[in-house]
């Protein structure tokens, strides 16, 4: 077919109506999908475009890491922002109803199942458009564009969200009629589009609303972008050839190239082992101490993001985390290498701390951001379908009762429902798979997967009382912790940045922590908190004018932010201005009467004065209302040892480690009440301690060559 056919025709633009009227990858060597299959896996990209002004269509995701979307020029309009809504899923499949997207629109924006994009690129010639989205859900994958372009005869098909219908993500196929350039083009909102553009017609049913969405081929393949329709020919489809995307990709950077995967990994069952093989690549072992195993699995490497539980991470701030290491091509699964050869295992990779992003008891899940990632790791893909009874699952696990890691079990599903999981009693209880399998109590976190080794659930180390009965976490509760908690590792706000900064504060990650709060304050110099909390950060690294400056305008900006006024004060106090650091608590307490670090440090600042009975008093108010707040131990027990009750004062050091195992002064203070108890043994381990802690502890290196000369000389 010529191109001259095009001429005359009157082109009717798939303009989204009026307004509110698996892996992606391809399976290689040639190899066809199902036409099942090439929906499922499509849909897995594909989202619904709602423009303020221009209406509706469907866009495709197609730079997962950048968050990149490609939809129609005439979708998108001249908004410089459009909102993308992907699919939802429930019990497994996907909800088609158009009316409940509406209906549940802000459920959707909550848990990042509808997102804002900024339109980063249009290109009114090609009528293509790339939008920049400020989030993705869990689960979405980029579409890989084809190689080869599409031909005539090629059997294609779409996924696009049709006006016509009350049904979105709906499949389309046919089959190419012709590859052709548009010598005149089509008309929206007065401007002529497409003109001169590479155009794929193709015999494939498409009406308003499809426009944006991608024409795959049989490897699942993007060939083209669904655009407009000539009803003179039997309402054939135009699409916008895949070429003329890689062209609008090129300033904004090269595709990245899609890893080479066997058919088999994209169309086939896994043999037990293959899947066994598959897993181990994104599978870790998690641990707090060298004698407890946990499991969990990378889902994003580009942010460097695992899950485990929160049984696993407990009150932690941050765990270890390592991953296989291997012997050519056999795993290591001897549990004592991973054990006694730490430094062998951070040369190699395999060895990282992750800090704890999030957690939910009530699912048994939490959320690692990682200092690094093994290049062989890769992250775990997310099932389209959920497991039913009768299926047969694979689980990796890391068993405390073994001496050996990377544990392999066969699973069967028994039954879907709903359980407890035993660390909460906060309801409801989430939505589980009960498993036959000889998994036991604490073995959480590993992956259950399917025969094509992915993700359909998660061990959850809770199993029943009857032999070989074990509860998995359904894919559904996973998607929902994640979307719930998407702004810890994607913070679109000061508020959420400084959030997050709070967390690696936490877990003494200054510098991740500084980087948070120095880009909430460019998103808002005038945010409080932001100043606050980057002030606090200055005085945990012993830069007390820092901390006494950014506070002080945290408080120029709000006079009653509690905080601001408690850690200059705490600065102060450490510059020997104790009379300020008082008033600052005073301060602090007219705002908050409940906090109890304003007491805490009031308390110290009393004890530096040398009042010990409005000290003690004040730590004794503070202790009273936050029973786990390291520092009120801390300086109490200064008091008890400046009044001469070392046994007191030891008591309350200890209680101060107990609630932060970090916090080296109580470690230094502990060995001086120790020492002056003649407890020489004790004293030289705690400064040992307190050293290995922070090595510029000046009074602990007293300390320790004091003891050290003792048990020399006794």
């Amino acid at each position: 077919m010529r191109s001259a056919w095009l001429r005359g025709l009157p082109l009717v633009l798939l303009l989204i109506g009026a307004a509110w009227a698996g892996s992606s990858l391809p399976a290689r060597d040639g190899a066809r999908l199902t036409q099942a299959e090439i929906y499922r896996r499509t849909l897995r990209g594909v989202a619904w475009v709602h423009s303020p002004d221009a209406g509706k269509g469907t866009g495709w995701i197609i730079d997962r890491p950048r968050r990149l979307l490609v939809t129609c020029d005439h979708v998108v309009g001249d908004n410089k922002t459009v909102d993308i809504v992907f699919p939802v899923r429930s019990g497994g499949a996907v909800v088609t109803d158009r009316a409940y997207y509406f209906e549940h629109m802000t459920e959707l924006r909550t848990n990042a199942t509808a997102v804002r994009g900024r339109v980063l690129k249009r290109n009114p010639e090609v009528d293509l458009a790339l939008v920049e989205l400020e989030s993705l859900p869990v689960g979405v994958e980029e579409l890989p564009l084809a190689e080869d372009g599409a031909r005539p005869g090629d059997r294609v098909q779409l996924v696009g969200c049709r006006y016509d219908v009350d049904s979105l993500w709906v499949h389309s196929g046919g089959a190419i009629s012709q590859v052709t350039t548009l010598r005149k083009g089509y008309f929206s909102n007065g401007k002529e589009l497409a003109k001169g553009a590479r155009i794929v017609s193709a015999q494939v049913p498409i009406n308003e609303g499809d426009s944006g969405g991608p024409l795959v081929n049989e490897r699942g393949e993007v060939v083209g972008v669904a655009a407009a329709v000539a009803w003179e020919e039997h309402g054939a489809g135009l699409f916008i050839d895949v070429a003329e995307v890689r062209v609008l990709m090129g300033p904004i950077g090269s595709i990245r190239p899609i890893e080479p995967i066997t058919t088999r990994f994209i169309t086939k069952s896994f043999a037990p082992r293959e899947v066994y093989r598959q897993g181990l690549r994104s599978f870790a072992l998690v641990r707090t101490d060298r004698e407890r195993r946990f499991s969990g699995w990378l889902f994003d490497r580009s942010r460097r993001l695992l899950l485990t539980t929160a049984e696993a991470v407990g009150k932690h701030e941050t765990v270890d985390v390592v991953f296989p290491i291997y012997q050519g091509s056999t795993v290591v699964s001897d549990a004592a290498a991973y054990r006694d050869e730490p430094r062998r295992l951070k040369e190699k990779g395999a060895l990282t701390t992750g800090t704890v992003l999030a957690a939910d008891a009530r699912r048994n899940l939490a959320v690692l951001e990682l200092e690094s990632v093994p290049e062989s790791a890769v992250e775990a893909r997310f099932a389209m379908d959920s497991p039913v009874p009768g299926d047969s699952l694979h689980a990796l696990s890391n068993p405390n009762r073994l001496d050996v890691l990377w544990v392999y079990t066969a699973c069967a599903v028994r039954q879907l429902a709903r359980a407890n999981l035993g660390q909460t009693t906060e309801s409801p209880d989430p939505a589980v798979l009960i498993v036959q399998a000889p998994l036991t109590e604490g073995d959480g976190g590993g992956p259950l997967l399917n025969e094509h080794a992915e993700l359909v659930g998660v061990v959850t180390g809770k199993t029943g009382p009857q032999q070989q009965v074990a509860f998995g976490l359904t894919l559904d509760e996973v998607r929902a912790f994640l979307n719930e908690n998407r702004l810890r590792w994607e913070p679109a706000s000061a508020a959420a940045l400084v959030q997050r900064g709070v967390v690696f504060l936490k877990a003494r990650q200054y510098m991740r922590a500084h980087a948070d709060f120095e880009a909430a304050l460019r998103l808002d110099a005038h945010y409080a908190p932001a100043w606050c909390e980057q002030g606090r950060t200055f005085y945990l690294q012993g830069d007390d004018d820092g901390a006494a400056r950014d506070c002080g305008r945290a408080i120029e900006l709000n006079s009653k932010l509690s905080s601001a006024y408690i850690w200059r004060a705490a600065a102060l106090s450490r510059k020997g201005e104790q009379r300020k650091a008082v008033a600052d608590c005073d301060a602090a307490l007219a705002a908050d009467p409940q906090s109890a670090m304003a007491y805490a440090v009031r308390g110290n600042a009393y004890r530096l004065l040398g009042d010990l009975v409005k000290a003690q008093k004040d730590c004794d108010d503070a202790v009273w209302l936050d029973r786990q707040l390291p520092c009120a131990y801390l300086y109490r027990g200064q008091i008890y040892a400046q009044k001469g009750d070392l046994e007191l004062a030891i008591a309350d050091y200890s209680r101060a480690l107990q609630f932060d195992e970090y916090l080296s002064e109580a470690h230094r203070c502990r060995g001086d009440a120790e020492w002056q108890k003649s407890d020489v043994a004790a004293a030289l381990k705690d400064f040992d301690q307190a050293l290995a802690l922070n090595p510029k502890n000046g009074l602990a290196l007293q300390g320790r060559d004091r003891a050290r000369a003792a048990r020399r000389n006794p």
